[in-house]
Formats: C-alpha cells, structure tokens, sequence
C-alpha cells in the first residue's frame, strides 16, 4: 500500500490558540482554494468560539476571530 503524500496539500484550515502562539488542530487540508474556503466556513460554522485561519503556505487567506462579547 503506498502511503500517502500531503506535501501536495497546499491550503490548510487551522484551529489556533487564543494567544495566537500556536496551532490547536489542523481541520482541513487541499489543493483547491475554492475545497478549502469551503473547508473554513463549514469550521467557522462548527465552532464560532475557535479562532481558525485558512492559509496558503505562511499567507493567512481567511481569518476568523471569536467574539470576545460571548
């Protein structure tokens, strides 16, 4: 069985810390920018109190920030 190879997987959905020091989880990961804004709205929408970034290498492409009034 061949195993995988993900350094393909260009654009990434990140879960981040509150701090902003490091990434909690990686939720989603894609070559295709349009798979991966899809990726982040569905995680925005799964857990609004997360800080989560959808990235391309190092350039943050979406950013969602919590709501600090909740």
């Amino acid at each position: 069985m061949l195993e995988p190879d993900f350094s393909d997987l260009q654009f990434r959905v990140e879960a981040w810390n509150l701090p902003d020091t490091a990434i909690e989880e990686i939720l989603a990961a894609c070559t295709n920018v349009l798979i991966g804004k899809g990726a982040f709205e569905a995680a925005v929408a799964m857990a609004p109190h997360r800080r989560i970034l959808l990235r391309h290498g190092a350039r943050v492409v979406l950013r969602h920030e919590p709501d600090a009034r909740k």
